[in-house]
């Protein structure tokens, strides 16, 4: 099940440190996507499983996981990105300083979300993606 709560995610596609957002990304620009979760108060100092699922123009689903992305379909386990205690920020390290060569242009909107590690039915998540878009 899928549940609101008080956390909150912020971030997006940034080309000089986060100090300005983008969503549009060209041939020869470096990015980073280090968005933050404020996870809901209660689950600081747990152990906490950060998920990332992309979604292109073609309404594929892709599973970002640590050093690979995987095809998902809606039902199929999730594995995490990453695993980490929670604490009242938490970084997510998408990308760090990639540098876009051209040549796969697509849209994709990125959704962050966590859950507890021994609650892996219950996911809290941002109806707000992250937009991307490769020129």
């Amino acid at each position: 099940s899928n549940t609101e709560s008080t956390a909150a995610i912020s971030g997006g596609v940034t080309k000089d440190g986060g100090v300005t957002y983008s969503n549009s990304v060209f041939p020869g620009d470096t990015i980073s996507i280090r968005p933050v979760i404020e996870p809901d108060g209660n689950h600081f100092g747990e152990l906490l499983e950060i998920i990332v699922v992309l979604e292109n123009k073609a309404s594929e689903l892709f599973l970002l996981t640590s050093g690979s992305v995987t095809p998902y379909t809606l039902g199929d386990s999730i594995s995490p990105f990453l695993q980490t205690t929670g604490a009242p920020r938490v970084f997510v390290p998408i990308l760090d300083d990639y540098k876009y060569t051209g040549g796969s242009p697509n849209e994709y909107d990125i959704y962050i979300g966590y859950r507890l590690a021994d609650k892996s039915e219950e996911i809290f998540f941002s109806l707000e993606p992250i937009k991307m878009s490769l020129n």
